[in-house]
């Protein structure tokens, strides 16, 4: 009987097994994720998620925290609360996810426009039975026969649970009755015969008997339909997913997709849909779309995707029509259990961080008996015109730029990304004189000017136009490099009044968001200039250079290209910058060869653009960068990204090819895109488009020619008013552009940024030397840090705040903003609820500068985007906010991991202090993993019932929600290993928190970069890792291992 007791305990109530058990449950579904990467869900599945070991290794685990739950009670003789709901929640949570594995149902139902459905896909293969009723063996022929033609009412149709693989021994050998008699499917072998890694197409090898007679059928996984005949039966199978007769029908409306205006991001889908029910008296109407579920008799129904086809328009072209809608379905019994799980598992938290005789406030008490460091009690955690419109370039006329050939699709300047309609030059009649006939426009200063009106005010100011620009071709016509530079400098000379006017002025971006020019020049400056500024020409400057000198800005070397490679192969030996002319080949230019030729980067951009992202050097890199930045640079480019003018369905218009259209009817031959949007474009708005375009460069030339800038002045006036009048309600309101072109001026992430560093390194200097001297910091000093950090912190919030109110979501929506939280979560973490320990408050600020440091690093867009409609959603404010800064407090663990075992290396016998702050920092930390692994928790479970909200399903294993799973069991793990009574447990519990962080990297930026998933930013191949990686993990390294040597430190009892 003893042995029994001790077999049971070992096997169902062992502390030692559950953390093994909890370590291969968290190794097994993050090598899944990889699994899944290379090659694909399907063989995921297989192997660990739908396994049959995978799921023992479930129930193993919730008998042993269930054993252990028991065993806490007998030994201690007492009932503790918090423990007992938190644990029982996790039970119950694995509970719940096994009704839902094996009784749930998850699958879509696909509806057109119009039509009705009472069937559902399921999303699990099965394999499908259909026998017929007896039929004329003779006259049959097996290959030759229709299913559809011997199926009938009568037939026998079944479904059986199909689990084969050929990465699993796996078989099937089932029987049922069919028409009285027995059909026995027995499975020989599966094969993969995919052509492809991730096609995973199998193949498998049945043997079927019936009525004494026996066939081999071979039947594949792709709904494939396989026949055999079977005496006077015919015998039908497909391995695929089945058809689930619904107790009620849906039938579709409408199927709706919006759009952000003037863009082609997705901003909404919808379905207007009839819930048909012989138990309703009518119809139900109900509309579907994202974060609006509809729940009726015990199904869910979420928007997940839509239908479209390629329909062939009048001109013979094609475009793509919105059919229908694609909606997932789910029926989950588990779904009750499974949500009492998660309140029990966020109830059992917080219980923890507050009973008197819980690990937290015992921590707490010990931290606070010590005489180097305290703590303040925890109180808040979770607080927390391309081609110039066709015209010549008045500045520079007799540029040899000017001179390239931009035809066809395969010209340089398609290689840049841009359109390559040809920029007009000397050599191209037809479009010098239409470039005349375009100068020769003036705009009323009344935007709702009559088009008679407009073309009156152009005829009368024809000559004023001729003598401007007589004027200005006279000033632009030397093309020596010091007659560029004084033209360049001179954009230095406009008034920083006029300045201000034009960055007021407001723009739609390519996704549809309103926002400032200042925004949109400070953005591009940084992308090409590397700064914020180019020898005293700030981004406003730069700009309107770019705008209105695109020729003499073509000559000079701004461009920063950090690689010494590329610099040299464009031939720039000296600085880091190069010239937009630096990467054409001037003399094949003038000789008359294509662009093609001539522009130095084609073949580099092409090979480098056919590698994948992951095989792509620093060289590749920089060729694609440099193109990128070359396509903003290229003379009249910058105009199709200014899309200044307010329209129509609030999509504004940029000074394009589309305007020139639309004032040279029956000159072009338009596609029926383009004849769309013109309909939409009125004459006058043509008119006053064009004409801002030509006397903007016009004006701001003359302007700084004869430092006079009247017209300059009034000219941002008319467009101001312009946008003001019909900007609708995309057009931002004053206190919004006052906020932008604050956040813009200041920009301050990257000044915390050293500030959070600069003041983290301070301390630490202070504490340590305190420390090794077993004194206490300066008071003085302290203090004067910690209202620094404080004011920093301060700071932090304010531009949080202001871009929040900016963007009018969260700032937490991509991988800039998480980074900018993550590092504003551990400024909280340390500056108000760990302010009393100088080592947990310098780790705390140093990884609030570190997150933000990696967030400038420039792999991550700063711009501020529209949402996508899954995170338009209260949601987004409440599961994001927690668990992102769960990884804030994760981080500080590992900071203050470091800082330990650097302790450690630093003890010795006559440093007794210094065991004592390793003992007091161990406590810390500990705490600091408490809080991570609840707010973790917490944010995880909020996000399922997010997802389940939103689209139908609590867990998915989407790499993401995996990762964090994992996450939580590495720090289930670390925390439950001082039950292992380790000897030297500060050692044990600081490295630990060091490699245990590794999880918290990989779900963050593994994910978020280098795997496939819904939550990824990644696309395509992974970035390769980079190389300070292995860097800093071989430092780390070291120092856990001659960290080692003196690891002999006991805990005090707590």
């Amino acid at each position: 009987m003893k042995i029994i007791k001790l077999i049971i305990k070992n096997l169902f109530a062992s502390i030692g097994l559950s953390i093994a058990l909890m370590i291969i449950y968290a190794a097994a579904i993050g090598i899944a994720t990889f699994i899944e990467k290379y090659y694909g869900t399907v063989v995921a599945n297989d192997v660990i998620y739908r396994a049959w070991w995978f799921d023992v290794l479930n129930a193993w685990l919730g008998l042993n925290i269930i054993g252990c739950m028991i065993l806490s009670i007998v030994y201690r003789k007492k009932f503790k609360w918090s423990i007992q709901v938190l644990h029982f929640g996790f039970v119950l949570a694995i509970i719940g996810a096994g009704i839902t594995r094996f009784w749930g149902f998850e699958g879509t139902m696909s509806i057109e426009n119009g039509q009705t459905s009472h069937y559902a896909t399921s999303a699990d293969h099965y394999l499908n039975i259909t026998m017929s009723n007896e039929v004329d063996a003779k006259n049959f022929n097996v290959h030759d026969i229709n299913a559809d033609s011997i199926v009938s009412k009568d037939s026998f149709s079944d479904s059986l649970g199909f689990n084969l693989s050929p990465y699993t021994r796996s078989s099937i050998n089932k029987s049922l009755e069919v028409y009285g008699k027995k059909l026995t499917i027995k499975s020989d072998d599966v094969l993969n015969i995919s052509k492809e890694k991730k096609e995973n197409l199998y193949l498998a090898r049945l043997k079927i008997t019936y009525d004494g007679v026996t066939q081999n059928v071979n039947v594949l996984n792709n709904d494939h339909k396989s026949f055999a005949m079977l005496g006077d039966r015919i015998l039908i199978l497909t391995w695929g997913p089945k058809k689930v007769a619904l107790p009620f029908a849906i039938k579709l409306e409408q199927f709706h997709l919006d759009m952000y205006p003037g863009s082609t991001m997705h901003s909404a889908y919808a379905s207007d849909v009839l819930v048909l029910d012989k138990e309703l008296k009518q119809p139900m109407k109900f509309r579907i779309y994202m974060n609006h579920v509809l729940d009726y008799r015990g199904y869910r129904f979420f928007q997940s995707s839509y239908t479209s086809k390629e329909v062939q328009r009048s001109d013979g072209s094609f475009t793509t029509e919105n059919t229908g809608t694609v909606l997932s379905v789910n029926k989950d019994p588990g779904k009750i259990p499974t949500y009492i799980s998660y309140a029990l598992m966020i109830i059992g938290a917080i219980m923890l961080l507050f009973v008197k005789d819980g690990r937290f406030r015992k921590l707490s008490r010990f931290i606070k008996s010590q005489k180097t460091l305290a703590l303040l009690f925890v109180v808040g955690a979770t607080l927390g015109m391309p081609h110039l419109l066709k015209a010549e370039d008045m500045s520079g006329a007799q540029s040899t730029v000017n001179k390239i050939d931009m035809h066809g699709k395969d010209s340089a300047l398609g290689s840049l990304g841009v359109s390559s309609t040809p920029i007009a030059s000397k050599t191209d009649e037809k479009d010098v004189k239409t470039s005349k006939e375009t100068k020769e426009t003036k705009t009323d200063s009344k935007p709702n000017a009559t088009m008679q009106e407009a073309h009156k005010s152009i005829e009368e100011s024809q000559g004023i136009l001729n003598d401007r620009y007589a004027v200005l071709a006279k000033a632009f016509a030397k093309d020596d490099p010091a007659s560029i530079k004084a033209r360049v400098d001179a954009l230095k000379t406009i008034k920083p009044k006029y300045l201000d006017e034009f960055k007021r002025l407001q723009m739609q971006d390519t996704d549809g968001r309103v926002k400032l020019v200042d925004t949109f020049a400070t953005d591009l400056m940084r992308k090409i200039v590397g700064s914020d500024s180019y020898k005293g020409i700030n981004s406003t400057e730069f700009l309107i250079g770019l705008m209105t000198l695109s020729s003499d800005m073509a000559k000079v070397r701004f461009i920063k290209v950090n690689d010494k490679h590329l610099r040299e192969f464009l031939g720039v030996k000296k600085g880091k910058y190069v010239a937009l002319s630096d990467a054409f080949d001037m003399q094949k230019i003038e000789q008359g060869d294509s662009s093609t030729d001539s522009y130095k980067l084609y073949n580099l951009f092409q090979d480098a653009m056919r590698k994948p992202q992951g095989k792509q050097n620093e060289f590749d890199k920089a060729v694609i960068k440099l193109n990128e930045q070359l396509g903003y640079v290229y003379p009249g480019n910058i105009w199709s990204y200014l899309k200044i003018f307010p329209n129509k369905n609030d999509n504004w218009l940029a000074l394009d090819d589309l305007i020139v259209k639309k004032l040279n009817p029956g000159a072009f031959k338009l596609s029926i895109e383009d004849e769309a949007k013109l309909k939409e474009i009125s004459p006058q708005t043509a008119i006053i488009i064009n004409a801002i375009g030509i006397f903007f460069r016009a004006e701001i030339q003359m302007a700084m020619l004869e430092h006079d800038y009247t017209n300059m002045d009034k000219l941002f006036e008319i467009l101001s008013n312009y946008q003001h009048q019909n900007g609708g309600p995309l057009f931002l309101d004053k206190g919004h552009v006052n906020a932008e072109l604050a956040l813009n001026k200041i920009d301050v992430f990257p000044t915390i940024e050293y500030a959070y560093l600069i003041l983290g390194i301070i301390l630490f200097i202070f504490a340590i030397v305190a420390i090794i001297r077993d004194k206490r910091v300066n008071k003085y000093v302290g203090g004067t840090i910690y209202t620094l950090m404080l004011i920093t912190l301060i700071v932090h919030t304010i531009a949080l705040g202001l871009r929040w109110y900016i963007s009018g979501h969260a700032p937490w929506t991509n991988g800039y903003e998480s980074m900018l939280y993550i590092a504003w979560a551990a400024g909280v973490a340390g500056i108000i609820i760990l302010r009393k320990s100088h080592l947990a408050l310098c780790s705390a600020t140093f990884l609030a500068g570190i997150a933000l440091l990696v967030a400038h690093w420039g792999f991550m867009d700063p711009q501020i985007g529209n949402l996508v409609p899954v995170l338009k959603s209260y949601w987004l404010n409440i599961h994001v906010s927690i668990i992102v800064a769960s990884y804030g407090f994760f981080g500080l663990s590992a900071v203050l991991g470091i800082i330990v075992l650097l302790l450690f290396i630093a003890r010795g016998k006559t440093r007794e202090h210094i065991d004592r702050a390793i003992n007091s920092l161990t406590a810390v930390n500990e705490m600091s993993l408490i809080l991570g692994l609840f707010l973790l928790v917490a944010g995880n479970f909020l996000g399922g019932v997010w997802a389940n909200e939103s689209w139908g399903r609590y867990w998915g294993w989407d790499s993401k929600e995996t990762w964090a799973l994992v996450s939580i069991g590495v720090y289930a793990v670390i925390l439950h290993v001082r039950f292992l009574k380790i000897k030297y447990f500060p050692y044990v519990l600081n490295v630990l928190a060091v490699i245990g962080f590794y999880s918290v990297i990989m779900t963050y930026f593994g994910v978020n970069y280098y795997l496939a998933g819904m939550h990824s930013y990644a696309s395509g191949e992974s970035a390769p890792i980079p190389p300070i990686s292995y860097v800093i993990s071989v430092i780390l390294l070291i120092i856990i291992i001659i960290a080692g040597f003196k690891a002999k430190l006991k805990m005090p009892k707590i």
